[in-house]
Formats: structure tokens, sequence, C-alpha cells
């Protein structure tokens, strides 16, 4: 209709101008002299908006993803560090008591004492007090091995 023309053109001047860059201040948005070309423009626009949109989502989920899995990875390296090292303690104790009653231990020994697990450590450490010879201590430790 011709006569409603000049305000199909003032409101799509209007919305182009003035409504959608108040809503939209980054976006580029055409001059559109009809409320046909705003309805496309909308259309491709708001488009571009949700593919925008997904593609900073996806890369915040995968910064978020990034750091929470360095924080999980950096906890268990170092829950695991502190378990080793807490078993090499208790072996290096192990040695010491064997050293101060008997004598020094071979590297075969050694090696028989640093291959042990927390709970067989313990087991020689209670055992130790009840041997008198290293020869017999270290059949016991083989014996748990």
């Amino acid at each position: 209709m011709p006569e409603q023309e000049s305000l199909n053109r003032a409101f799509a001047l209007w919305l182009t101008e003035i409504a959608l860059p108040k809503q939209q201040p980054d976006a580029i948005f055409p001059e559109i002299s009809t409320l046909e070309g705003v309805n496309s423009m909308l259309a491709e626009t708001i488009q571009g908006w949700y593919a925008e949109a997904e593609a900073k989502g996806k890369a915040k989920g995968k910064a978020e993803g990034k750091a929470i899995g360095k924080a999980i990875g950096k906890a268990i390296g170092e829950a695991k560090g502190k378990i080793k090292g807490e078993l090499e303690g208790k072996a290096k104790s192990l040695v010491f008591l064997l050293e101060t009653k008997f004598s020094a231990l071979s590297q075969e020994q050694l090696d028989c004492v640093f291959a042990m697990e927390e709970k067989q450590i313990e087991e020689a450490m209670r055992y130790i007090f009840a041997t008198s010879s290293l020869d017999d201590m270290f059949r016991f430790i083989k014996s748990l091995l």
C-alpha cells in the first residue's frame, strides 16, 4: 500500500539504526528501507549470533575443561609423589634398622628392600626384632616379595 510506504520505511530505519544497534552495539546492520528487508536481514543476523555464541561457548568450555584437567592431573601427580616419597622413607628406615642391627647391606639386599610395598616393609620392620641373623631376615623378606 503506497500510503503506508513512508511508515514502513520509517519503522525499518528505526529498527536498523536505533533499536537493533542499541541491543547489539558491536553488530553492523546494513541500511534497509523496507520491513521485508528487515525480516531477511534479521534472519541472517540472528543465525550469525547463534553461531558466534555457540563458538564462544565451545571455546569457553574447552578452556575450562583444560584448566580442570590440569588441576586434577597436578593433584594426582602430587599425591602419587607423596605416596612414593613415604614408601621410600619407610624403605630407608628399614635399611637403617638392618644396618644398625647387623651390618652394611649388599646391593642385592638393598634392591630387595626398595622393591617392597608398604605393608611388606612394615612386616619386615616387626620381624627384625624376632630374628638374630641377616640371612634369616632376608629369607623372610624374600618370602614377602
